[in-house]
């Protein structure tokens, strides 16, 4: 039935083998040979077992186990069975699986058999013999208490294992073997004083184990009786140079049979040899005897000092000399190290007067080659043995010596006909390879010889020059596309050391352009240009041999690339035609590495060049590297609102908004579109909070708000600033057009400086001065005193950070205006400034209400302060110990408009005129100013006799008046005109000190609108209220007496010529006109007028200075004026334009055609009305115009 089972599976088997599509040979499925000749199959018949072994087992079991036999059967897929039996079921009992159970103690033998099925087989068996142990319950000890021995001795333990009949085979060990060890008997030896556990285990059940304390004291050892344990030990041969630890080292290792007073005895090594007289180095002499002894044992050795011998070979290296080199001239090395198997070494000298030559007996100085010197000496040496071994040099005579170090060099390239010498590379390298070759610091003369290029053809970019030009290699055509090539050569030099040396020189050529770029975007709407200057910095280094620039200097910017934004200083001037530095340590000029772009949100591509340059030149090198900065501007709108401290807040303006969204989308021509902001979404600020009109902090997106609800929103300034923050307010606006259909949408950024304000900040305006007031630090010190300091007296401040350069300023001591200015105090940062009277006391120390700041050009912040006192009722002397109370920040600056680095900002009213352009700069080292540009207004010149405007670019005003006489034009009679109807204005200008040096400066103006005027009767006409006072302030018009202007009041001859003369600047009149009818207030006015060509007389000798003007006599003088100055007065209007244009004189048509075009002058309803009259007001605001627009 069985093997009808095993036939039926092996059927399914091939059945599962056969849908599978996988035929199966015999061996390969492990079958045996015959069934592979494809007639019968295995399971076709029985196959018998051929042999039955025992296999693994366990001979010895523990009562109660259990263990499965697994004989082995060959071949493994014979189908006879196995039977399995025991010869004493007392102690085994087995299962027909073969599962062998322990069931009591004694020894008893398990056989399998099996029965072949072949007739008259006989039987097979494999047989087990197992033994049956009772399990280790526990371990007795023949000493239950602690036991105390001295070193040395030994203790016998003995172990016994229950219960009895179990194995008593058990391991021993020690819990600590430096006081105590076992040996597998159970003797324990002392080793040294202390104590330990000792421990017997059960080898069959490792939770059976006991253990006994062995406690060991100390014994004394018996010198007498202890020795070396081999009488060869006591003395050793020591080579020279073995070193004192060394040498005790080696005596450590030797065996000392140790026996103690008490009976014990031990094996041991010293450690505490020791010998008077030994060297530490153990350069002894050689014989010499020592004694080394160790006093723990009382043992001696006697130590003799033998010669060393050298270890291995001394190779001294290469020495390549030119051929013709005698050999008292190779400079072969004087000195050599030897090493010696003791471990030492010895130094030798070689060479005249020295125990050691060198010897080579084929040297010949004219034949190419390699030749070996080796170190000989007549006498042996006394402390070691050569051995066989060699000092020795190698000399190889060559044409000319090789330089091992590649001389290198980089170029600037800009244009073809760019040079380098190189001569000055190719020496350092040469110089270098003689200082190594002879060991030396010395300087020797070098001579190039020659100077090849390797590379030909399309390979070389260049050539070496001739004669002179010898070392100088040209650029003779354009760097490939990467803007970076390299050359290399070889070089003959000749030097003073009598040798010849060849090298090799790699030139790397860089384009000298090298350009930057930056973006703008909502996401990031300032560029900072301080990876860039590094970038810059860097790659000048790279191209100028580690050379590093001094400075950046930038040109202009680029035609109408300023639309786009500015690249800006840290003092928030314009970089242009201005130079930086890239170190921060310069007074002189502000940093490269603070300089950000500003967008104005117009999209574009906004460039200008730069040039990074050096002071000094360079060795090897170009002197300046030029490139252009580009920066992507995103369109977008820009929005800045105030500068915030902490804590403080600041409404958002959807007029601010609508004026971008003019400026940025707005277009003109054929198909010009207006924008109108239409609805705004608000995103969270970078840091701070944004509050809505119901006061609610809003957390992410605001839904699309009508544009005026963006008003009721106000951002608030985190509790705690860091100056220099600059906060963003992503928005995207919805705006519509005013034709059409179709919105436009675009995106936004609010901006906003967050600033740190100082605890003190003392201001003076740019021309003035201001003194310092002590209560503002004893205030100070009376909110912020340490709570220990409260009841101090207040006696001083020091300063960090103060004024202290024609920059920044300076502190003075009683400082007045005029003449005499006081002494400028010299490093008043750490000076002592007394806040009450010690300066009477203490001679160092200067009365603070003395003290004055005087501006320079820029701001000084940053600064900090710290006030000192004493406790109540010091007598202060000059040794008195002051105590800190409290610290602050001060910043020092300049009222009425920050002067900080090259930008002036200045809040000026429309009415008012700026003439401060020297006393800004009178403290500085500027000698001479050129205005470059002017925008928002005019610049015009006014001295004793002339007024007249100013065309940048031109003349230069000079600070000083010496050469005065000589036509020098004076920056003091500068005067700025505010421009007509405009909100702000640029001036910049280019200031040069004494020698020539330039950089550029900017004003920034806040042009105020003014509505109100002085005089009582203006009140109906406040649009005209700028232009009125402007006039009057300038001296050109005046009012008619107690306090009126009569604004109504028409204009007539007399009056009118006297303000353009005015206007003109009142010049001097140097001849006379006869006519009958002008009065004094106007005679120099009309003879002026005549001179030059602006108006005659009305005949009979008179000049009629009573008569009303109308329109056209108006326009007319003042067309004159404007040609007399220099204005332009060409015209394309067509007066045909105007229903009444044919009704203007012809004498007058040119007049008034310029007029309406420069918007001079405005028609009345469309009409010219050019017989029509001009009221006071209107020819006050016409003459604004004229001077200012």
């Amino acid at each position: 039935m069985i093997r009808t089972a095993k036939k039926l599976a092996a059927c399914v088997l091939m059945l599962g083998v056969l849908v599978c599509g996988t035929a199966l040979s015999a061996a390969a499925a492990g079958l045996p040979v015959e069934a592979q000749n494809g007639v019968s199959l295995p399971w076709s018949k029985d196959v018998p077992a051929e042999s039955i072994s025992t296999g693994s087992y366990s001979a010895n079991m523990l009562l109660g186990a259990s263990q499965q036999l697994s004989p082995v059967v060959k071949p493994s897929y014979s189908t006879d069975s196995v039977v399995f039996l025991t010869d004493d079921s007392s102690v085994l009992t087995v299962s027909s699986s073969g599962v062998v159970q322990a069931v009591g103690v004694g020894t008893a033998t398990v056989t399998a058999t099996y029965t072949p099925t072949g007739e008259g087989a006989a039987p097979e068996t494999a047989t087990k013999e197992i033994t049956v142990k009772v399990r280790a319950e526990g371990v007795t000890l023949n000493y239950t208490e602690d036991q105390t021995t001295t070193v040395g001795k030994t203790i016998e333990l003995s172990a016994t294992v229950t219960p009895a009949d179990a194995p008593q085979d058990v391991i021993w060990y020690s819990n600590n073997t430096k006081v105590a060890q076992v040996s597998d008997n159970g003797t324990v030896t002392a080793i040294e004083p202390g104590s330990a556990n000792i421990t017997a285990e059960s080898k069959v059940n490792s939770a059976a184990k006991n253990s006994v304390k062995i406690i060991v004291t100390s014994d004394t050892i018996n010198t007498a009786e202890t020795k070396l344990k081999n009488d060869a030990d006591a003395s050793q041969n020591i080579a020279y140079g073995t070193s004192l630890s060394n040498v005790k080292a080696k005596l450590a290792t030797l065996p000392i049979s140790v026996k103690y007073n008490q009976g014990g005895t031990a094996e041991a090594t010293a450690t505490d040899w020791a010998c008077e007289g030994y060297a530490t180095d153990g350069k002894n002499t050689v014989g010499s005897n020592f004694i080394f002894t160790s006093a723990t044992y009382g043992v001696s050795v006697t130590v003799t000092m033998v010669k060393a011998k050298v270890a291995r070979d001394v190779n001294l290296g290469i020495v390549t000399v030119t051929k013709g080199t005698d050999q008292n001239a190779l400079k072969l090395p004087v000195k050599a190290t030897i090493e010696l198997d003791s471990g030492a070494t010895a130094d030798i000298s070689i060479g005249t007067g020295a125990n050691y030559s060198w010897v080579c007996s084929s040297y010949n100085k004219d034949a190419t080659g390699s030749y070996k010197f080796v170190a000989t000496s007549s006498a042996a040496d006394p402390t070691f043995d050569f051995n066989s071994k060699e000092v020795f040099v190698t000399v190889v005579v060559a044409d000319a010596i090789p330089v091992e170090d590649t001389a290198t060099a980089t170029m600037s390239y800009t244009s073809k006909n760019d040079y380098i010498d190189l001569e000055a590379p190719i020496k350092d390298a040469v110089l270098k390879q003689i200082r190594k070759r002879l060991g030396t610091s010395s300087t020797y003369t070098i001579t190039v010889e020659s100077l090849k290029l390797t590379e030909t053809g399309s390979s070389a970019y260049g050539a070496v020059g001739t004669g002179s030009y010898k070392t100088v290699f040209t650029v003779n055509k354009d760097l490939p596309s990467s803007g970076t090539a390299t050359q290399h050569f070889t070089y003959m030099a000749n030097a003073s050391d009598g040798q010849k040396y060849i090298g090799n020189l790699t030139l790397t050529i860089y384009s000298g352009i090298y350009n930057v770029s930056g973006s703008t975007s909502t996401s990031s709407p300032i560029w900072s240009f301080s990876n860039a200057a590094k970038n810059i910095y860097d790659a000048f280094k790279t191209r100028n041999n580690g050379t590093a620039p001094d400075y950046i200097e930038f040109g202009d910017v680029y035609k109408n690339d300023d639309e786009l934004g500015e690249l800006r200083d840290a003092n928030a001037g314009s970089v242009e035609g201005s130079t930086y530095s890239f170190s921060s340590n310069n007074d002189n000029y502000d940093s490269a590495y603070n300089i950000n772009f500003i967008p104005t949100g117009k999209a574009g591509y906004f460039r200008i060049d730069y040039t990074a340059y050096y002071d000094t030149g360079s060795k090897y090198s170009s002197k300046s590297m030029s490139g252009t900065i580009t920066i992507d501007c995103e369109k977008m709108l820009v929005i800045w609102l105030n500068d915030l401290a902490a804590g403080e807040t600041q409404s958002l303006s959807s007029a601010a908004i609508q004026e971008q969204v003019t400026a940025i989308l707005d277009t003109t021509g054929r198909n010009a579109k207006t924008y109108t902001l239409d609805t705004v979404t608000l995103s969270r600020p970078s840091t701070g909070t944004l509050y809505d009109g119901n006061n609610k902090k809003v957390t992410g997106s605001t839904k699309a708000l009508d544009a005026e609800y963006v008003d009721d929103y106000t951002y608030e300034a985190p509790s705690k600033v860091t100056s220099g923050t600059l906060v963003t307010l992503k928005f995207s606006a919805q705006c519509k057009p005013d034709s059409g259909t179709r919105s436009e949408k675009i995106s936004g950024v609010m901006l906003f400086n967050l600033i740190k304000k100082a605890d003190i900040t003392i201001s003076a305006s740019a021309n003035g001065y201001a003194t310092l007031d002590a209560s503002l630090f004893t205030d100070y010190c009376a909110d912020h005193v340490r709570s220990t300091h409260k009841n101090y007296d207040i006696c001083y401040v020091e300063f960090t950070g103060a004024p202290n350069s024609t920059a920044y300023g300076y502190l003075y001591e009683n400082y007045k205006s005029g003449i005499y200015n006081g002494a400028k105090i010299k490093s008043p940062n750490g000076k002592k400034f007394a806040l009450t009277d010690i300066s009477a006391k203490d001679k160092n120390a200067y009365d603070l209400e003395s003290v004055s700041y005087v501006p320079g050009t820029r701001n000084c912040t940053g600064g900090t302060f710290t006030i000192y006192g004493v406790k109540p009722g010091t007598t202060i002397k000059s040794s008195t110990t002051f105590t800190r109370l409290c610290e602050g920040t001060i910043d020092f600056v300049i009222d009425g408009g920050s002067v900080s680095g090259n930008t002036k900002k200045v809040d000026l009213d429309a009415s008012k005129t700026f003439s401060n352009f020297y006393y800004d700069l009178i403290n500085s080292n500027v000698a001479s100013v050129q205005f470059v540009s002017v925008t928002g207004g005019k610049l015009i010149y006014r001295d004793v006799s002339s007024q007249t405007p100013i065309t940048p670019g031109t003349d230069v005003y000079y600070l000083s008046s010496t050469g005065y006489l000589a036509g020098r034009r004076m920056l003091s009679n500068v005067v700025f005109l505010p421009g007509y109807n405009q909100t702000s204005a640029t001036i910049t200008l280019k200031a040069f000190d004494a020698k020539g040096k330039s950089a550029n400066a900017q004003y920034i103006f806040t042009i105020k609108p003014v509505t109100t005027s002085s005089f009582s009767d203006m009140s109906s006409y406040s649009s005209y209220a700028g232009s009125v006072g402007l006039m009057t302030n300038l001296g050109i018009i005046n009012g008619v007496g107690n306090n009126k202007f009569n604004p109504t009041g028409t204009v007539t001859r007399g009056e009118w010529i006297t303000m353009l003369y005015r206007a003109a600047g009142s010049p001097a009149v140097y001849s006379s006109v006869s006519f009958t009818d002008v009065p004094s207030w106007c005679k120099d006015a009309v003879q002026w007028a005549v001179q030059n060509g602006i108006t005659d007389g009305i005949g009979n000798n008179k000049f009629g200075p009573d008569m009303t003007l109308d329109r056209m006599q108006i326009v007319t003088f003042m067309y004159r004026f404007a040609k007399l100055q220099g204005m332009d007065v060409s015209s394309t209007l067509y007066l045909s334009a105007y229903t009444d244009g044919n009704t203007v004189d012809t004498w007058a048509q040119p007049a008034m055609k310029w007029a309406l075009q420069k918007g001079y002058l405005d028609p009345v309803g469309g009409k010219i009305q050019p017989k029509g009259t001009m009221t006071r007001v209107m020819v006050a605001d016409c003459l604004a115009r004229l001077l200012t627009k």
